[in-house]
């Protein structure tokens, strides 16, 4: 049965290669499989249909596929197909090959924090199905997942059911008796009360260690707790504790429980008060937290904290040890220091201070990393207003991340017209005002209280500061005037102010309210009477003025553009909204208009006097775990568009095709963005949230790749290979292979010659040989396939390629990568099987197999890569978990030279030696790139580390850029770029640049021009120059730090001051 029905579901879903069964019950079979051009695993459950239950109706299976949440398991997709056997009904949900709670209780009790985390989690994920309507009816320790990261996720929702919408009945003896509620046992009507009954008895399980009773009272009888009194304890005079949660959760009478999102809220809190409010980074589990969730964990009080910190890379967390253990080696000898010592030491202090300064700025655009570096240090070594600004200043122009601290959910953030300060408010009411650059003299933060929560705010001037809230009331503000009252601009009547603007003159005001009203006054006669400008009906959520008194506003009803220079000027309304409109932004140049939606959809307009022209350019809602709303819309003055999503991701667009993302960036790793704003100057963008701090970006030029603007829509490439001369580039697409001409790779629509493949089978990789120069024989293309068989052809004429062989090779088995040697002698294939091949192709058009390694891997054989020249060296990969390296000096009898194993890696996706062979790294779906050191041959190969990846999102390719770049992309969207000299630090250039919604399956480089090309599950190929990046790798970080000594601190300074940097021999005090 279980064969019939695997191959049942390959044919309904042709993408996919389904494999082994992972489990049976009785709602359904569950298959491993993976896509074929993702190469992305997922389990495939088949839905059977259950007692007394109707097949799911296309609205519920719709509901189901898109569900949305970091605590639910993924589904990819749902399809309905019927064949020879009936009905199937398949969803196409994350794979995940960790621990079920079931398997870590094992009838022990849990930590009262490992609990009460993952309770939250649980119901968060119930709160937020709940709100889809749509109840899970099974909720138990065997269907609540952990990934890698130690993230909760509620799985099998295949037996969930959608709530009616006329109130109808759900009912059905369905789940798991010991878990179930009794309406649930008893066939009464079940509801989102169900799923909380089902948590309270898991959540009492974990708390007492017993398991749940296998018997259900009749109705009118309470089910016995477990020991109540013993078991759910927790300290003595915790409010609202924990038991008490659980117990209301178990309550028989439905009415009585809490809903799920009142559960996580009371849980939450309770469990701050048992455990303190840092019970959840000791709990060891990961959680997104509902804002109001959030709050509550927050309300305890805490030690009081202020002023701001920098939030670091990972890359950079053994340089802030660092300076932490300088600044008490100094605190320790200032406090013994003799007072003539102290003269002397101070003098010698202000030239380190100098020195390093100086050359922090030298170093902001070169080596960013040094620059923040010695920025760093030199604040440790004199901590004053000078050395802050300057580290505030330097973190700013390399584009690090700076970081503003405040407790509270903020909502708007807004910088004055020249930069010179920036203000931020949210939910508590209060309006926090500071100078620019942070830590300047006289910049310290001031605070402004409008009263109630604040929405908006904007600048008029450098003093003149707006506030708008939740109380209806529009606030002037002189910020230079010490505990003035603010002037209340009257006319929302008590309704809820929602956005504001300042027109060019900065003195013209729009205000937007929640009853659809917009007004337009002058400041400068606040007690003048508004304008009002009628049109909308609902919520006004977002204003902005372009040029020559243009304005757009945008609401639940759609966006009207204004001309307010025309006199009784009409609205022109921009169609296209099918949700409530959330944000709205002009270009500097008032040409190009942006607008975005609570669907998470952007539309950018180009605007032409008091209208739209043409079309608008649409950006689809991000395909990503947290996606989410638009909350905010913010241009650069060179026309970069800034998106802000709700579900943590700020992206960079470019100018001219805003679909294309130049940069992103995370907010706070879950935590809601909210807001965004630019400095008129250009240089910083600031963003808040949900987490209540304000981040503050550098938007300068980073030396990162830039598109081109090669854009190549409608290509589904699983791999591309660049000519080495970067004028074609070949790309295997579906079953042909694209010859495309990007000899101009700004426009690369000139499209060669596409070579079919007929009857070959779909191509999954390319490979060239031969094209470079003093090449001793024709230009070669091999391609292979999913059927086994390899190709190769005479690509010496781009326009007119010639078929040399047809090869089988691995009959009926998809050949996952092949490989020419260096000198094009040799051909390496590896398979679905396991098996590895070795083929003698010096005459192209009679391969021999000269060697073979039957049993290479346990699993399919994803990479297969040659060393360098003269090695003799082959490494292959696979989904056993394992690297091998190969003697293939004598190709007919390969030879293991060692097995990498440690530490224990996940299913290995590709794999690439380092430009002297003397290195080989490693990436695969657990998100890790390792390195080993392979100088010894391969006999010893060690592990020397691995980059510190801030995301653990699964890597799909490598590839180097000269000598020392190394290039990771995979399943995150963005590709990243690592400096790889030193191959026990290796470190990260820059935030690395996105392009594609979706994963980037492939990269590859031209080997004779600053040439890149993506390929993306999106079906895109994107060309990207590389001039500055292989410009930004610096001199020697230690060595470049010696060009400054003679300058600065001598050797035993240099030690005292900079104990992470070593002084070499080279540098002479």
């Amino acid at each position: 049965m279980v064969s019939a029905e695997r191959e049942r579901i390959q044919a309904a879903l042709p993408a996919y290669e389904v494999g082994e069964a992972l489990g049976q019950g009785a709602y359904g079979l569950v298959f491993a499989a993976r896509h074929r051009l993702l190469g992305r695993d997922v389990a495939i459950k088949h839905l059977l249909p259950l007692q007394g239950d109707l097949p799911a109706r296309p609205s519920e299976a719709r509901v189901l596929a898109s569900m949305n949440h970091p605590h639910i398991v993924k589904i990819h997709d749902y399809v309905e197909a019927v064949d020879e056997g009936g009905q199937l009904r398949l969803i196409v949900m994350e794979l995940l090959e960790k621990e079920t709670l079931h398997s870590r209780l094992r009838g022990q009790r849990s930590r009262g924090e490992f609990a009460c985390a993952v309770g939250v989690a649980v119901a968060e994920a119930l709160a937020y199905a709940h709100a889809h309507d749509v109840i899970h009816r099974d909720i138990k320790p065997h269907n609540i997942l952990f990934d890698e990261r130690n993230q909760v996720k509620v799985a099998d929702f295949g037996i969930a059911k959608i709530i009616p919408a006329s109130g109808g009945t759900v009912r059905g003896l369905t789940g798991t008796p010991i878990y179930m509620a009794p309406e649930q046992m008893f066939g009464g009507r079940l509801g989102p009360y169900t799923d909380v009954y089902a948590l309270g008895v898991v959540m009492r399980e974990m708390l007492t260690g017993a398991p749940p009773s296998a018997t259900m009272p009749p109705p009118g009888q309470q089910q016995p707790d477990p020991d109540p009194d013993a078991a759910l304890t927790q300290p003595a005079g915790a409010a609202g504790s924990v038991p008490d949660v659980v117990r209301r959760a178990l309550a028989q009478d439905p009415a009585v429980r809490p809903s799920a999102v009142e559960f996580a809220r009371d849980l939450a809190a309770a469990a701050a008060h048992a455990y303190g409010p840092d019970w959840i980074s000791s709990s060891g589990v990961r959680l997104h937290l509902d804002p109001e969730v959030r709050r509550r964990v927050r309300a305890v009080p805490r030690p009081p904290t202020s002023g701001w910190r920098p939030r670091p890379l990972a890359a950079m967390a053994a340089l802030l040890v660092a300076v932490l253990v300088v600044v008490v080696g100094l605190s320790s000898w200032l406090v013994t220091a003799r007072s003539d010592a102290r003269k002397e030491r101070a003098g010698r202090q202000a030239a380190v201070v100098g020195g390093l300064l100086a050359h922090a700025d030298r170093l902001v655009d070169s080596d960013p990393e040094l620059a923040i570096r010695l920025a760093l240090a030199a604040n440790s070594v004199v901590d004053n207003d000078e050395t802050r600004a300057a580290l505030q200043r330097t973190l700013t122009s390399t584009g690090y991340r700076g970081y503003i601290e405040h407790e509270g959910v903020l909502r708007a953030v807004a910088f004055s017209p020249k930069s010179e300060r920036i203000a931020f408010a949210g939910d508590n009411g209060e309006v926090i005002v500071e100078g620019l650059p942070r830590g300047r003299p006289g910049g310290d933060p001031i605070t402004l209280s409008h009263g109630a929560r604040v929405n908006a705010i904007a600048f008029a001037d450098s003093r003149t500061l707006v506030t708008a809230g939740e109380d209806g009331r529009v606030l002037l503000w002189n910020v230079e005037s010490a505990g003035g009252k603010p002037t209340e601009l009257l006319g929302h009547d008590r309704n809820p102010v929602r956005a504001i603007a300042f027109a060019e003159d900065r003195r013209t005001l729009a205000t937007a309210d929640a009853a659809g009203r917009v007004l337009l006054r002058d400041i400068l006669r606040p007690d003048s009477r508004p304008t009002e400008l009628p049109g909308h009906r609902g919520s006004v959520n977002a204003v902005a003025f372009g040029k020559n008194l243009t304005l757009a506003t945008g609401g639940e009803d759609g966006v009207l553009l204004w001309d307010l220079s025309l006199p009784d000027s009409q609205p022109t309304i921009l169609p296209g909204h099918d949700k409530p409109v959330s944000a709205v932004a002009f270009s500097a140049g008032g040409d190009s208009l942006a607008t975005a939606d609570r669907g998470g959809t952007t539309r950018v307009w180009k605007i032409a006097g008091s209208g739209q022209s043409g079309a608008p350019v649409v950006l689809p809602p991000r395909n990503t775990e947290y996606s989410g709303p638009i909350t905010g819309l913010a241009y650069a003055p060179d026309g970069r568009l800034i998106t802000v999503n709700e579900g943590d991701w700020v992206d960079v667009r470019d100018a001219a095709n805003p679909n294309w993302i130049l940069s992103s960036f995370t907010y706070d790793h879950g935590a809601p963005a909210l807001a965004a704003a630019v400095a008129l100057d250009g240089k910083t963008l600031a963003v808040a949230g949900e987490h209540g701090g304000v981040l503050l970006w550098s938007l300068a030029p980073d030396g990162q790749p830039h598109i081109l603007g090669g854009l190549i829509p409608g290509l589904y490439a699983a791999d591309m290979t660049f000519a080495p001369d970067g004028t074609t580039l070949f790309a295997a697409v579906q079953n042909t292979i694209r010859v495309l001409n990007v000899a101009d790779p700004t426009s690369p629509q000139n499209i060669g010659e596409t070579i079919p493949l007929n009857g070959f089978g779909t191509a999954l990789e390319t490979t060239v040989a031969g094209c470079g120069a003093g090449a001793t024989f024709t230009c070669r293309l091999a391609v292979s396939s999913d059927t086994g068989r390899f190709a190769i052809f005479d690509i010496t004429d781009r326009g007119n390629s010639e078929l040399f062989v047809d090869q089988p090779a691995h009959p009926g088995k998809a050949i996952h990568d092949m490989q020419f040697s260096d000198d094009g002698k040799l051909l390496v294939t590896g398979a679905q099987d396991g098996q590895v091949a070795l083929w003698n192709v010096t005459n192209p058009r009679q391969p021999v197999q000269v060697g073979g390694i039957p049993t290479a891997h346990k699993g399919a054989v994803r990479d297969v890569e040659f060393g360098r020249a003269g090695q003799g060296l082959l490494a292959t990969a696979g989904d056993d978990n394992a690297v091998r390296l190969w003697d293939v000096n004598d190709p007919a009898k390969p030879q293991e030279l060692s097995e990498l194993r440690s530490p224990p890696l996940g299913p290995v996706n590709d794999i690439t030696f380092s430009m002297d062979g003397k290195t080989l790294f490693a990436g695969g779906d657990d998100g890790n790139v390792w390195i080993w050191n392979i100088e010894s041959g391969g006999k010893n190969a060690t592990l020397m580390g691995r980059l510190d990846r801030e995301t653990r999102s699964p890597v799909y390719d490598l590839t180097f850029l000269g000598e020392d770049i190394l290039i990771v992309a995979g399943e995150g969207q963005a590709v990243s770029f690592w400096d790889v000299r030193d191959r026990r630090r290796p470190r990260q250039l820059g935030p690395g640049v996105a392009g594609h919604f979706g994963a980037v399956v492939d990269t590859n480089v031209a080997r004779d021009k600053p040439l890149m090309a993506t390929a993306g599950a999106d079906g895109t190929i994107r060309l990207w120059g590389t001039e500055s990046l292989r410009t930004a790798v610096p001199d020697d970080v230690a060595a470049t730090a010696c060009s400054w000594v003679g300058s600065g601190p001598g050797r035993d300074d240099w030690a005292l001051y900079i104990p992470n940097l070593p002084y070499r021999e080279t540098c002479r005090s």
